[in-house]
């Protein structure tokens, strides 16, 4: 053995002390799941995300794509921190990856670099060019794939924790209610308030192509980027089974809906013009909450069901020109969601062989 290859180990090498201290840290985690996973959510989004965002700040193209990519990866706060808990209490660790994981990784990274690009082109006025739009964009689609393919993960705590993205469970029945719930909503309502002879905002021009090229897009962006994968993965992907081991869908609902609030705030106050955000997430949110969860659970426990209500509560942003907020589809929405909360007594616990609650015992195959 050469010198440097002592030299190597002698640097490298672990100390007893600092042994106990991972080993303490790890059965930390792995006794208080939950609470690491919003510990390390809020540290991965608040700290390292914000402050390297602040940090390369510039205007040099170098540092906005530094910037992009921090963005990014503070985004996906909630499902990094899924997966870092999932491996710490992994019973096995095996080395290396899977041959499927990494067909995964590639198609959905082609997938989710192809609609960064997109939505680029469609969304920005003043566009980028191709180059910086790729290079963001390949650098930016590196999380969902990342995420996507923990499905296939050599690591059984992992590939249970992530399969349903993949693999759903439940009648589509569910996954159609998760897509059109904000668009009947809306429509409904802007119904309603014409009908009644109510005060209606402004509606925009007709449907056209271009509308429903760009609600589709940003749909598709969602899902990947900004509040589908990167947010329910973690949110009523990973916290909500566990926290539905001890607790009612509704008290576990209104837990999430508190770190859920406190997470997006720093959001809201810095990025936001006006109050509606805020004033949204704490009137309107838990109605919103309650659905999450009740797709959640009646699709037993699959993530695919809140990527995609998340991804077309948010995609309903283009259509606003022509499907304006009213007062009826909020009253419409907040019924919906009492409906559902009386029609499951999401006050009840849920019965510990559901497949909506956690099991240690219960892995993917």
């Amino acid at each position: 053995m050469t010198d440097l290859t002592l030299k190597c180990q002698s640097r490298f090498k672990t100390h007893p002390e600092e042994e106990e201290i991972m080993r303490s840290v790890g059965e930390w985690i792995r006794r208080h799941q939950v609470i690491a996973f919003f510990a390390i959510t809020f540290i991965i989004s608040h700290v390292l995300g914000i402050s390297g965002a602040f940090l390369f700040s510039g205007d040099h193209p170098a540092e906005r794509i530094m910037q992009f990519f921090i963005v990014r990866f503070l985004l996906f706060g909630p499902a990094l921190a899924g997966l870092v808990v999932a491996e710490v209490c992994a019973k096995e660790h095996q080395v290396g990856w899977h041959p499927s994981r990494l067909k995964a990784l590639i198609a959905s990274w082609m997938l989710a670099c192809l609609v960064s690009m997109l939505y680029v082109w469609r969304t920005t006025p003043d566009y980028p060019g191709l180059a910086y739009t790729f290079t963001i964009s390949a650098l930016g689609a590196l999380f969902p794939a990342f995420v996507i393919s923990g499905a296939f993960s050599r690591v059984a705590s992992i590939r249970d924790y992530l399969s349903t993205l993949v693999r759903p469970r439940g009648s589509i029945v569910w996954y159609l209610v998760a897509i059109l719930t904000f668009p009947a909503v809306h429509l409904l309502g802007n119904g309603i308030t014409r009908v009644l002879g109510l005060a209606a905002p402004p509606a925009g021009s007709g449907l056209d192509f271009e509308i429903i090229g760009l609600a589709t897009i940003t749909f598709v962006h969602v899902l990947f980027y900004t509040g589908g994968i990167n947010e329910e993965s973690g949110w009523r992907g990973f916290a909500l089974p566990r926290l539905q081991v001890r607790f009612s869908p509704l008290l576990a609902c209104l837990i999430i809906w508190v770190f859920h609030l406190l997470w997006e705030l720093p959001f809201d106050t810095f990025l936001s013009h006006s109050s509606w955000p805020v004033m949204s997430r704490l009137v309107w949110m838990p109605s919103w909450s309650i659905l999450f969860v009740w797709l959640y659970n009646r699709t037993k426990g699959s993530i695919l069901a809140p990527v995609l209500f998340h991804a077309s509560m948010n995609s309903m942003n283009p259509l606003m020109r022509i499907l304006p907020p009213t007062d009826a589809g909020t009253f419409l929405l907040v019924a919906f969601a009492v409906f559902a909360l009386v029609s499951d007594r999401m006050w009840r616990r849920l019965p510990v062989d559901s497949l909506a609650v956690y099991n240690e015992h219960r892995q993917a195959a």
